[in-house]
């Protein structure tokens, strides 16, 4: 199985997406269509998962704002195009500015809890680098977007690296051993919940 890690804001819009939804930012379609491209390039494209790790999937904006009906809109854009959310990844902790700065140990408790199933690739899209992405040295697996660009937003360049990325082949226990993470690190995310 090949995992997407997929943000939404500044992956699937960008400051220049015109759409709205509920007088919030939309989704772009070239972005969405960039998406599907990659899971259709894929080498396995029937077991490449989306995994949400947006902010999205909490419910709220960076500035604590409630996203209304957020999760269905995204599922109904993407269900369009073939695609689905497979999983999210768990919420840690969030600061007082609304961003997670524990994206990467979301990322990480994720593949703990998924580590006996047979994923071989993945690939995380951000337009973040956070803070615990180099704790982690989750870099080699970032396709990083832009928000603020004329070429921000998931576009076909992004794509190609992307799936440079998702296709290369790993081993999960490898990594999260490689990384330290083990059972301990999941205990302590569930005395933060």
């Amino acid at each position: 199985m090949r995992i997407i890690f997929l943000d939404v804001d500044g992956v699937l819009n960008s400051a220049l997406t015109k759409d709205r939804y509920k007088g919030m930012i939309g989704l772009d379609e070239r972005f969405i269509g960039n998406l599907s491209g990659l899971v259709m390039k894929s080498s396995i494209k029937d077991e490449t998962k989306i995994v949400l790790s947006s902010s999205w999937r909490a419910g709220e904006d960076k500035d604590g704002k409630k996203i209304p009906d957020h999760l269905k809109y995204l599922n109904e854009r993407l269900k369009a195009r073939g695609m689905e959310i497979y999983d999210e990844t768990p919420v840690i902790r969030y600061s007082k500015d609304g961003y997670s700065n524990h994206r990467g140990r979301e990322i990480m408790t994720w593949l703990y809890l998924h580590r006996d199933e047979n994923i071989t690739g993945l690939v995380i899209l951000d337009d973040v680098v956070f803070e615990d992405f180099k704790k982690y040295r989750l870099g080699p697996f970032l396709a990083k977007s832009i928000y603020f660009s004329k070429a921000g937003g998931f576009i076909e360049p992004l794509a190609d690296k992307a799936l440079r990325i998702l296709d290369r082949q790993i081993d999960v226990r490898q990594l999260l051993s490689e990384r330290n993470f083990d059972g301990e690190k999941i205990k302590e995310v569930t005395k933060e919940k």
